[in-house]
């Protein structure tokens, strides 16, 4: 009976020394649910302006960038970008409007882009200079588009889910 008793005490010390691991387990789970919550419908910013880099023609740049993460506690399922910028000729070879092909070519590699879903084009005008009221082989144009959920999902910490 005494040897019963003496491996009941070994085996709980035991116990007590491996419910650390347990406590521990806990909390890494109550961090995690924490972090999955926050993270919840954010953007990682950096990687979507990355990759607009990549992806718009050399013969094209941004002039502002506006992004809005989605309102969860508002029930918003998807933010917004807007951008704008300018579309000019590389050289003085390329034909009248070539600008415009420029940014046709750009709406497409935008809806390609896994971040964005719904890309409109909302203005494509050419800018007429002030000075000379010439037109200056640029044309201004901007976009507006949603901002798909896996852009939203993506900021979750690795071999973690939304669900």
């Amino acid at each position: 009976v005494s040897n019963a008793r003496e491996q009941a005490d070994t085996l709980q010390a035991s116990a007590r020394i491996f419910s650390v691991f347990r406590d521990r387990e806990t909390e890494l789970s109550t961090r995690r649910a924490a972090v999955l919550a926050a993270a919840r419908g954010r953007v990682d910013w950096a990687d979507m302006l990355d990759e607009l880099g990549l992806v718009l023609p050399t013969d094209m740049y941004v002039t502002s960038f506006t992004g809005a993460e989605p309102n969860t506690s508002a029930g918003q399922t998807a933010g917004s970008v807007t951008m704008a910028g300018n579309a000019v000729p590389i050289s003085d070879v390329q034909a009248p409007g070539q600008g415009y092909k420029t940014i046709a070519k750009a709406l497409v590699r935008f809806t390609e882009m896994e971040q964005l879903d719904s890309v409109w084009l909302t203005d494509a005008h050419q800018d007429i200079s002030a000075e000379t009221s010439q037109p200056v082989p640029s044309i201004i144009w901007q976009v507006n588009a949603k901002i798909s959920r896996q852009a939203a999902e993506s900021v979750l910490p690795a071999g973690t889910s939304d669900n």
